[in-house]
């Protein structure tokens, strides 16, 4: 979910069955293309991530991916994991940013050249290239989890700047 150009593909592609890539962003849709080619495994779909159970069956996904914080960067994080919820069997793998990571984040905006505002309070970065970016921390992550129905097997940091999350249903959820 929010696979942007498509990155990840060469590193999960080769390990699944079948890789469906979900983004509302047509740029990305079109840049993510172009692995079709050499990974015969793939689907590419433009989906907006709130709707994600009106297009897929219950438990339709054995793992579900949202990398480079596309939790952080949708308007409803809530309403997207419990989407992400109903669709998927096992588990949910996604990252955040971190909250304390203001100086880090700042840097990695300035580095690129994009322009950007911050919420100090929210940790929330606001720029016209990425749109709205929210940062997290332990607690807060464990509560989003919590409301959407999953239950938090590790949550590991990337230095200081983010977490990556793994999330799991438990077998009373995974079966109905």
């Amino acid at each position: 979910v929010g696979y942007g150009t498509g990155r990840a593909i060469p590193y999960i592609a080769p390990l699944v069955k079948k890789y469906v890539g979900l983004d509302v962003d047509k740029d990305c849709l079109d840049e993510a293309k172009k692995y079709k080619e050499k990974y015969r495994n793939i689907e590419i779909r433009e989906i907006d991530a709130n709707k994600l159970s009106k297009l897929f069956s219950k438990n339709n996904f054995d793992v579900t991916v949202c990398l480079w914080s596309t939790i952080g960067c949708v308007q409803y994080p809530e309403k997207v994991m419990r989407q992400i919820f109903e669709v998927t069997k096992n588990a949910c793998f996604f990252s955040v940013m971190a909250k304390g990571s203001l100086e880090a984040r700042k840097k990695y905006y300035e580095k690129l050249g994009i322009d950007y505002t911050i919420d100090i309070k929210s940790e929330t970065f606001y720029s016209p290239v990425w749109g709205e970016s929210r940062a997290y921390s332990p607690k807060e992550i464990n509560s989003l989890c919590k409301k959407a129905g999953f239950s938090i097997s590790r949550i590991l940091p990337i230095e200081n700047l983010a977490y990556v999350i793994i999330a799991k249903k438990g077998e009373k959820d995974a079966k109905h």
